[in-house]
């Protein structure tokens, strides 16, 4: 399974000086065009991307090949998603850098990752967008009268079938 964020798409969000600072092993601060490939960068990505795939597929709400199919505003949502998550890793990695930012992104990876699990944070699929909402409509007076039910073609045997509506 591909990440569900590139490093490019993830640099659109956050700061490539920050991003540069907590990738670093070295104290010297990774530029922009070496976070296309830096491995830290690309693991963090990647523990971000298995932590949705956890959620989503321990919720039973999807399967990965259906987030693959995701395009315009739920595909941006997702990237969103793994890259606020990438962000939690980074700053993980480096508790130090800012402590308070770590635990908000803490908060924020809990937060995602629970709706994502309980299903409240649904992506535009056919097949989910009306899967949480129930059907209350049930057969009419004259559907049920119509059923022709063996109750029905036995005259004085069981007691007479009615329903509230048909008294």
């Amino acid at each position: 399974m591909a990440d569900y964020v590139t490093t490019d798409e993830f640099l659109k969000r956050y700061d490539a000086r920050d991003v540069g600072d907590l990738v670093s092993d070295t104290s010297v601060q990774v530029s922009p065009t070496g976070l296309l490939s830096d491995a830290n960068l690309s693991a963090a990505i990647g523990d971000a991307s298995g932590d949705i795939d956890m959620s989503l597929l321990v919720g039973g709400k999807y399967q990965t090949s259906d987030l693959e199919s995701l395009t315009g505003n739920a595909l941006n949502t997702l990237r969103r998603i793994a890259s606020d998550l990438t962000m939690f890793y980074l700053l993980a990695r480096r508790p130090d850098f800012n402590p308070d930012r770590l635990e908000a992104y803490d908060k924020v990876r809990a937060r995602h990752l629970n709706r994502l699990k309980s299903g409240e944070d649904v992506f535009n699929l056919d097949s989910h967008v009306n899967a949480g909402r129930v059907d209350v409509a049930g057969p009419s007076t004259q559907n049920y009268n119509d059923l022709n039910l063996f109750r029905d073609r036995v005259n004085n045997y069981f007691p007479r079938r009615e329903l509230p509506n048909n008294r």
